[in-house]
């Protein structure tokens, strides 16, 4: 028996192939990560929490997606991850309106700075700098400073 040839060209085929099927898998998972999380149910700062807690819990995908597109979905992807976006901003804004949430800033910034804290925390804790089973309050404790109306 003979195995077919496989060239440079095939592998690196397969390979895209393979990181676009798991970059699509990552924003799935997130997606349902952040859904589990209740979205709407309780206070906004109960909901960031638990979408914070969602987030490091599915938190090598996030990596992931940061590492292989620097957060940028793909064409494919840019439904699901906007809808991740939007469920986010949906809490933010009704944070704000509650008066939760600081509503002198816009809405996108506060959700930029859930992603810009989990990825830190989550890399911190890759690097050794935090404990895994810390950096969950961790990052909740730095976001309500940021984000929590005075």
């Amino acid at each position: 028996m003979s195995w077919p040839a496989v060239t440079a060209a095939d592998d690196t085929t397969d390979r895209e192939h393979l990181r676009s099927a798991l970059t699509s898998d990552s924003w799935a998972a997130l997606h349902a990560a952040i859904v589990e999380a209740a979205p709407g149910a309780g206070s906004v700062l109960e909901v960031i929490d638990r979408v914070v807690s969602a987030m490091v819990h599915v938190g090598d995908r996030v990596l992931f997606l940061f590492a292989s597109a620097e957060g940028n979905p793909s064409d494919a992807d840019t439904p699901v991850a906007n809808a991740v976006d939007e469920l986010l901003v949906a809490e933010i804004e009704r944070g704000q309106r509650q008066g939760e949430l600081d509503a002198t800033v816009p809405a996108r910034w506060i959700q930029r700075m859930v992603w810009s804290i989990v990825y830190t925390g989550l890399h911190a804790t890759g690097d050794g700098l935090v404990a895994g089973h810390g950096v969950d309050d961790l990052i909740r404790w730095t976001l309500r400073g940021a984000i929590s109306a005075r």
